[in-house]
């Protein structure tokens, strides 16, 4: 499949899930990318705008965007771990200090959300199995979603 640019509208996005204190996620089309699927026989298929995913914050300024659902949700598991955080000049930084300075789970459970960052990558990283690296990740989305059940009680 491949993808080509084009130019097209953003909605404003649908929202698919909301949790505590106003962080929600939306699912975007992306915008200047349409999904084309080769048919086999000289012919393509139109398969639409590729879907992203955006996570809004109360502190977040700029979105930060996933190619899955699935990233989108351990972020935000990750963002409940640790009470929060910006990720304004990440890019300078690498990784923002209240998950810096979280233990080994929540590191790579923020870093599992990059899209070029997959679970081989993890293991080397932390000198870990792949098991291990899939509890980490496991109990940082416990921790998250038990953060965010004391913010609702």
């Amino acid at each position: 499949m491949a993808t080509i640019k084009v130019p097209f509208i953003d909605d404003a996005g649908d929202v698919l899930r909301e949790f505590p204190q106003g962080v929600t996620i939306h699912e975007y089309p992306e915008l200047g990318t349409l999904r084309v699927a080769s048919t086999g026989e000289g012919s393509d298929s139109l398969l639409g705008p590729k879907t992203v995913y955006r996570v809004d914050t109360p502190a977040t300024s700029e979105l930060p965007k996933f190619d899955t659902l699935d990233s989108a949700e351990l972020w935000v598991d990750v963002y409940f771990a640790v009470g929060g955080f910006t990720e304004e000049d990440t890019g300078e930084r690498g990784v923002p200090p209240e998950v810096a300075i979280a233990d080994r789970e929540v590191l790579a459970a923020y870093l599992m959300t990059h899209a070029d960052t997959d679970i081989d990558q993890l293991a080397e990283f932390f000198d870990v199995s792949k098991n291990t690296i899939y509890s980490y990740l496991s109990r940082a989305r416990a921790r998250g979603e038990e953060a965010r059940n004391q913010i609702e009680e």
